[in-house]
């Protein structure tokens, strides 16, 4: 017999199984329970989601993108004290349509760590930001700065402990170190720091995978992201610049999401393919010398990705 707590949704899911659309497979469903086709023929339930269901309890990023009228009264209200915090803030709605994983009362408190920065600290923030214009790398004590200002907005556990992980008689986090052998050396780069650790080769490997593509291409650019934005604006309300016009880590996020900052290389870059390809077209005075360097499989990658890259522009 058929589970009677079953619903027409499970009864048209398994139903569903012989075809998807009639593309993956086509034929006919045999049922051998008696009762199968009352289930599917009944009245369906709604299927519920907190977004659409008063009763179900919402953290602070559920309030602002539920309708109100799915909203209890308590729900409604701490929803107005955020609304009134950001408006003695000042702070632009627009500030919020960005990395919305993260609550709008997190990011008005990053906005008043950063509102309360040192001189020093500020000179340690701009220095960072022109090294990483100048040549790509992070300057030691501006990156750490911003470590500090943001940890304890980090929820991720393994990016938490590389940034408060500093070693015996060290000032720089993990994390530090790691961002710069990523910048100046890359994947391999990456895999040499571990190994200076005395890690294995396969642990080094395992463990330089899961930080640049799980860590550092999420979550390091989402907490990075939200900083580089609340402090842009810190900064454009102070000097009475356009928001847009403030220098700020935008070419670090962007190398670090795409491992790239060209379009061509971020297309590369997109398909997996060797760091050396992603080299020649971000290269702007070497590529030639970069080309004859590949080894026959990069040549191989190269042309199909050329061939890509050649349709997209006649497109």
């Amino acid at each position: 017999m058929l589970d009677q707590r079953w619903k027409k949704f499970d009864a048209k899911n398994i139903a569903g199984r012989a075809g998807r659309f009639l593309f993956h497979y086509s034929g006919r469903v045999i049922v051998l329970q008696n009762n199968f086709m009352k289930v599917i023929e009944s009245e369906g339930e709604g299927i519920k989601h907190k977004n659409f269901d008063i009763n179900s309890p919402k953290d602070e990023i559920d309030l602002f993108i539920t309708k109100d009228e799915f909203l209890k009264t308590e729900d409604r209200e701490r929803k107005q004290e955020i609304e009134t915090l950001q408006r003695e803030k000042n702070i632009p709605d627009f500030i919020f349509s960005s990395y919305k994983v993260i609550s709008r009362s997190q990011k008005i408190a990053l906005y008043d760590r950063i509102e309360n920065l040192t001189i020093k600290e500020l000179r340690f923030i701009q220095n960072l930001i022109r090294q990483i214009n100048y040549k790509m790398d992070i300057d030691y004590d501006g990156f750490q700065t911003i470590l500090n200002i943001i940890e304890p907005f980090v929820l991720n556990q393994k990016t938490k402990f590389l940034i408060e992980y500093k070693g015996e008689n060290e000032e720089y986090s993990t994390l530090t170190h790691l961002v710069h052998y990523y910048l100046t050396e890359g994947f391999l780069g990456s895999i040499r720091f571990k190994l200076s650790q005395n890690k294995s080769v396969d642990k080094a490997i395992s463990e330089t995978s899961e930080f640049v593509y799980n860590i550092l291409k999420y979550q390091v650019v989402k907490y990075l992201g939200v900083f580089n934005i609340m402090y842009k604006l810190s900064l454009s309300k102070k000097s009475n610049q356009l928001f847009e016009d403030i220098a700020g880590l935008d070419k670090l996020l962007t190398k670090l999401e795409y491992n790239a900052l060209t379009e061509y290389g971020r297309i590369a870059s997109d398909f997996g393919v060797p760091s050396s390809i992603v080299n020649y077209y971000e290269s702007t005075d070497n590529q030639e010398f970069i080309k004859s360097q590949f080894d026959n499989y990069e040549k191989i990658i190269f042309e199909k990705v050329e061939q890509i890259i050649n349709r997209e522009q006649n497109d």
